[in-house]
């Protein structure tokens, strides 16, 4: 990122914890705000609490007591390289290259990546796990060799998350999504600013996912529909 670039952004928080517990003790049908339980939250609360002394030496001497966006707020690191993480983007911008790789690589007669490496990418998807909670079939994964998650496209694949059946890609600290759907040629991305580091699997994402495929369908329905009765 330029110095210049610098001014052209959204400062990301951290969704509240006083929040997060209030809500967890709320059902649905009151209008909770997230996903999980009370005992959940607390299960996930203690998680982070065991994970903390495991903290790399490249965040030693880095104040975190306000959450990971503090950190990706700061101008020194929007301005370094990392591969897997630290992307500055807008939704848009993320899901129009999510659009090239769902149409194999190219878009409006731009190619992003060639059909070898487009096809490489997206090959050998490989069972795993993240590692968190592995007795919950949504920490399965599926990495491609190409480093892209496969998110199965059948009810029955264990840890198939259905919300994001047939996506590709992967997901982003606090709730971030950039993924592609090759069947109906979608691409998606959401980047809030409002960051859910509760949330593993990134859920409320998923749910805008599993709608996108909805329009997707009722889309080509009706074109389906108006080509039969002409």
């Amino acid at each position: 990122m330029r110095q210049e670039e610098l001014a052209d952004y959204a400062p990301v928080n951290e969704i509240k914890m006083p929040f997060l517990f209030a809500h967890s003790l709320l059902p649905k049908s009151l209008g909770s705000g997230v996903d999980y339980s009370f005992l959940e939250m607390v299960s996930i609360f203690n998680m982070f609490r065991k994970m903390a002394g495991s903290i790399g030496p490249a965040f030693k001497g880095v104040d975190t007591s306000k959450g990971m966006g503090a950190l990706f707020n700061m101008d020194a690191v929007r301005q370094g390289e990392t591969s897997s993480a630290n992307g500055n983007c807008s939704a848009r911008g993320l899901a129009t290259i999510g659009a090239a790789m769902a149409n194999g690589g190219s878009l409006g007669g731009v190619k992003v990546l060639g059909e070898k490496g487009w096809k490489a990418l997206h090959a050998d998807p490989t069972p795993g796990g993240l590692g968190f909670a592995p007795d919950n079939p949504l920490d399965m994964t599926y990495f491609t060799q190409g480093g892209v998650n496969e998110y199965p496209d059948s009810a029955d694949s264990q840890g198939s998350h259905l919300e994001r059946a047939g996506y590709y890609g992967w997901l982003g600290y606090g709730g971030s999504v950039f993924q592609w759907n090759l069947r109906h040629k979608i691409g998606f991305a959401y980047v809030p600013t409002v960051l859910e580091f509760h949330c593993m699997h990134n859920m409320k994402g998923a749910r805008f996912q599993e709608e996108v495929v909805r329009c997707a369908r009722r889309l080509e329905e009706r074109k389906s529909g108006s080509s039969a009765a002409m």
